[in-house]
């Protein structure tokens, strides 16, 4: 398995890549594909370093830092690539849509967290709750092990 500083390196490499990427809104620069595939990459293999380290919270900045940052934008990019985008999005985050009608992180993330927290080691689940002030809430339009809403 390689090594933590060499993991982190390359995750800050392909965050680096980001800013030569075009801008797509709201001055936001969007990650393609293979940038994002990489960072979760990377990502899962910190979430398994600091896991074998018992390192939850390591363990738990790698998912949300990594993983869920990667979905995010995979997801986002899929919802504004829709017909009628705007209310796809007020209809999964009701009240709380921002006014760019862009689906927010914290938003997205807890949701994922309700899908997908069972592919997680419950330790890193609640240290991911303490540490970033998260709990996992349900959406009718991500179903469980989904990362994306459908709508």
């Amino acid at each position: 398995m390689k090594n933590e500083e060499d993991i982190i390196e390359k995750i800050n490499i392909e965050f680096e890549k980001i800013g030569s990427c075009e801008p797509y809104s709201y001055s936001e620069r969007m990650p393609n594909y293979k940038m994002r595939e990489n960072i979760k990459m990377y990502g899962w293999q910190l979430y398994s370093i600091a896991l074998s380290k018992e390192e939850y919270r390591k363990a738990s900045s790698a998912i949300v830092e990594c993983v869920i940052w990667s979905h995010y934008w995979r997801c986002r990019q899929s919802l504004e690539n829709l017909r009628l985008y705007k209310a796809k999005i007020r209809k999964i985050m009701g009240k709380a849509c921002a006014e760019g009608y862009h689906l927010e992180f914290d938003h997205y993330a807890k949701n994922w967290l309700h899908s997908n927290s069972r592919c997680l080691d419950p330790k890193v689940v609640e240290a991911l709750c303490e540490k970033y002030g998260y709990q996992p809430v349900a959406s009718e339009y991500m179903g469980l092990g989904k990362t994306y809403y459908t709508l």
